[in-house]
């Protein structure tokens, strides 16, 4: 009885290791082979595949050694700074929103936030841009709500 092995079992291991110099962070591809199977073509298999996962690993390495996006991360890391600071603005901006709803009550028909009050000339509205931009006056008098929200 011949028992034939048809299978060629091939591991190739890739292992990363990540290098950081200077503010450029390169990649290399370490890699081991183990190979088991039949005698039958062993060595032209055997060969074949220790070719392709040579490749492979070079492919890998120069893709990460000579890509045009070396410093990707950084500008990942800018974005994400980016995006944090905005997301602080826009924070602040609902804070204010938030404060405003809950100071001022909307009491016109249809709920209308009420912007700008005057009813008996407490408050002088002849102003610079900078109050008009902060908002001035007594909510539960004459006011101008803050215009940069």
């Amino acid at each position: 009885m011949k028992i034939y092995v048809y299978l060629l079992f091939v591991v190739y291991t890739f292992v990363t290791k990540v290098i950081w110099c200077d503010t450029e962070a390169k990649m290399k591809i370490l890699g081991s082979l183990t190979a088991t199977g039949t005698m039958k073509n062993f060595a032209k298999d055997t060969s074949k595949t220790v070719k392709l996962a040579t490749e492979i690993k070079n492919m890998l390495n120069g893709m990460c050694t000579n890509s045009k996006h070396q410093n990707s991360y950084e500008k990942i890391d800018e974005k994400v700074q980016n995006i944090s600071t905005d997301m602080e603005v826009i924070k602040e901006k609902l804070d204010k929103i938030q404060n405003l709803v809950s100071n001022i009550k909307c009491n016109q028909p249809g709920e209308w936030t009420v912007i700008q009050r005057r009813y008996d000339g407490s408050v002088e509205f002849n102003r610079n841009w900078k109050d008009y931009k902060n908002g001035f006056g007594n909510k539960h008098g004459e006011f101008w709500l803050d215009g940069d929200i």
